[in-house]
């Protein structure tokens, strides 16, 4: 299992890019590794007199996936350089009925992301079955997306700005990964 810690001045752990992790070595020196992401939530927003109207909900949901692979290219007693490679995917959604409490109108949006990325990374084991990591990434990104409101009976449908994206950052926000291996 994988975890990020961040904020090093306050020293808090949150979830492995936007989920949880998944680490699995196929041999000594190759790992298949998962991130996996999931939220939903439906907010109701009540209308308020002397003019009430309709309830608006909006209603959300995400999900994102990254395959990798590791390779380990040196080892010095508990320290472990390596390479690898990543891809991403995301799906967002998101929909609200009554916008602005008025009644039989919807807006509807749904994004895509891409992306690919190579790894570099160094991983230090401070136990047998605890490690830390740091870690690369070399990538592209790209995203796109749509949107239909329906008012008054009428759809009308727009693509959403696309983005493409080169860059190098660290795997997590300049956070530091912590591994549990059992």
């Amino acid at each position: 299992m994988l975890f990020s810690f961040n904020g090093f001045d306050k020293l808090g752990a949150g979830d492995y890019m936007g989920g949880i992790g998944f680490k699995y070595y196929l041999a000594d020196d190759m790992a298949v590794r998962l991130g996996l992401g999931f939220g939903t939530s439906t907010t109701t927003k009540k209308d308020v007199p002397p003019t009430p109207g309709p309830d608006e909900e909006t209603s959300t949901m995400d999900l994102t996936l990254y395959p990798g692979f590791t390779y380990n290219l040196a080892k010095s007693n508990a320290v472990v350089a390596y390479i690898g490679g990543q891809i991403a995917f995301g799906m967002t959604s998101e929909e609200v009925k009554n916008p602005e409490h008025v009644a039989n109108n919807t807006i509807k949006g749904s994004g895509t992301v891409f992306g690919i990325a190579a790894l570099a990374g160094v991983e230090w084991f401070a136990w047998d079955n605890v490690s830390f990591t740091g870690e690369y990434q070399l990538g592209f990104m790209t995203s796109s997306g749509k949107v239909e409101v329906t008012s008054g009976g009428v759809t009308v449908s727009q693509d959403l700005p696309s983005t493409t994206a080169i860059g190098i950052q660290s795997a997590s926000g300049v956070n530091l990964t912590i591994s549990i291996y059992w």
